[in-house]
């Protein structure tokens, strides 16, 4: 009897949690589509800039330049640019840089929760059990809502962090 109850409770967090992913993936997509996001657009124009052979980590955009290469956030003022990834980083966003900025944040979002079910895939797949594989679920579901909030256009830090956590 107790097993049962139990399994009902585990069963319904279960059901919670992945009713509060569909709730944050919803409000991700309504951020994405809304908002300007803040990480993404540095990421591109320092692609773009490497594309064209400028060096994105010291670059500052003044007016008579191309507008594919402004950042808003950018300080003039600050010897470097908001640029703090490695080139190999910009390399895979250069695959993108083509694109309009709407266009590129909606892949970037798609990455993100790919990154996240794929992680959680696999972890389920490596599972010995039901039980595991329900805390599976309430964990990667709840973990990067209750103690990050919902998935932004920001890092994969959530998912790095998920990672590390099974290991």
């Amino acid at each position: 009897m107790e097993l049962t109850k139990n399994n009902k409770i585990i069963n319904l967090l279960v059901i919670v949690a992945i009713v509060i992913t569909i709730i944050g993936f919803l409000v991700d997509l309504r951020n994405t589509l809304i908002y300007p996001g803040t990480d993404l657009r540095n990421r591109i124009v320092g692609a773009r800039l490497m594309l064209e052979g400028i060096d994105p980590y010291f670059f500052k955009w003044h007016p008579g330049l191309s507008a594919r290469f402004y950042d808003p956030l950018d300080i003039s003022t600050e010897l470097l640019s908001k640029v703090s990834v490695p080139p190999t980083v910009l390399a895979l966003h250069s695959a993108i840089a083509g694109l309009s900025y709407l266009q590129q944040k909606v892949i970037w979002l798609i990455v993100q929760w790919a990154a996240l079910l794929g992680t959680v895939l696999i972890f389920l797949k490596t599972s010995n059990s039901q039980s595991e594989n329900n805390l599976i679920l309430v964990v990667s579901f709840f973990l990067p809502t209750a103690c990050f909030g919902v998935f932004t256009l920001t890092q994969v830090k959530y998912i790095s962090f998920m990672f590390f956590c099974y290991q």
